[in-house]
């Protein structure tokens, strides 16, 4: 009988969260056309990841804000990207491109990070033509009309290649998906079973913990200056760099005025929802998301404050009680219900 193989995966406008098995990892979800700039890349860079596929060479994952940065001729690639982080982008074939990536490279990751076998014969690569695929898919909630065209790319057989760094470490992929299950459902949704629902995808939840809000928090933040830019803020203030940029002769603390933005943003946040809602009987709040780890201080300080009954809850503990980032929630969630659908 055909192994299952039951893959998720969060489609963020900043990284691809994805569940292989039991196994968590993220990514980049920006992607290049490099066709005919794949000369001025370091193709040696153990950290450049790449897509072949149909005569044309895409770059993903997380070193493609560095190249950019670094490689002049490539910086023309940061404003169309930056463009793109809208829900234009799930239109585009590029996309689509980008999720197959996504695929491929998760299952290159199980095979050689998350769960290595000596014998190279038991690799998931080794066996994709006796893989039975159960393949989840998180969108926003406004994009999941979008759903159809993107099954449609998917459900047939892929030729492709997964490259890292040098040509001489490239999966070559022949990846027939034509009988895949697949399952799609609105990233919010997913979260809510993250905490509502048991690891066999059944509902759990208290009704005393109900009525609830889960607040997917975005994580394109600005900080409203023009002397540096958007991605050098993200990658400062993540702490990830230095938490200062160099203007000139001065130094400007980045973590400060990040930190401000997103105390400004918290409140906005929360004075939007009491236009909706009667904030005083919502019993919980739940903070999911990446950037939901930054607002989620900010939000609760605030309820603190002005609706005192209602519990902030930062989605960051799995079903066992040990900690895990809210970035993850809506995936897992996801893949709770994709092996509770195709038991």
């Amino acid at each position: 009988m055909d192994q299952k193989l039951y893959l998720s995966v969060d489609c963020g406008f900043d990284k691809f969260k994805c569940c292989i098995g039991d196994y968590l990892l993220a990514f980049s979800s920006k992607m290049i056309d490099v066709t005919n700039s794949i000369n001025a890349l370091s193709v040696a860079d153990g950290d450049n990841t790449y897509i072949e596929y149909k005569g044309s060479v895409y770059m993903f994952g997380d070193s493609i804000d560095q190249i950019i940065s670094m490689k002049s001729n490539l910086k023309m690639y940061a404003e169309e990207l930056d463009s793109n982080r809208n829900k234009q982008r799930f239109k585009d074939r590029t996309f689509h491109i980008s999720l197959l990536a996504a695929i491929g490279y998760s299952i290159v990751a199980y095979d050689t990070v998350y769960n290595p076998e000596k014998d190279v014969d038991k690799h998931l690569f080794r066996n994709l033509s006796n893989l039975q695929y159960f393949i989840g898919i998180g969108l926003p909630y406004g994009s999941m009309n979008e759903w159809p065209q993107i099954k449609e790319f998917l459900k047939q057989r892929h030729h492709f290649k997964i490259r890292r760094g040098s040509k001489s470490c490239t999966f070559d992929f022949d990846l027939d998906l034509s009988n895949a299950n697949f399952l799609c459902n609105a990233q919010v949704i997913t979260a809510f079973l993250f905490q509502g629902a048991s690891s066999d995808g059944n509902l759990t939840i208290d009704k005393k913990a109900l009525p609830c809000i889960m607040m997917d928090a975005g994580y394109k933040t600005d900080a409203g200056r023009e002397d540096f830019s958007y991605l050098q803020v993200q990658y400062h203030a993540r702490g990830e760099g230095n938490p200062a940029v160099r203007k000139n002769t001065t130094v400007i603390n980045v973590k400060d005025i990040y930190e401000k933005v997103l105390a400004e943003e918290a409140i906005k946040l929360c004075s939007l929802l009491e236009g909706k809602y009667s904030l005083d009987d919502v019993e919980n709040m739940f903070i999911t998301g990446g950037t939901g780890i930054a607002y989620y201080p900010h939000i609760k300080k605030y309820m603190a404050e002005h609706h005192g009954l209602t519990k902030v809850v930062l989605t960051n503990r799995a079903d066992d009680g040990s900690e895990i980032s809210p970035m993850y929630a809506i995936v897992i969630g996801l893949h709770k219900q994709l092996k509770n659908r195709y038991k």
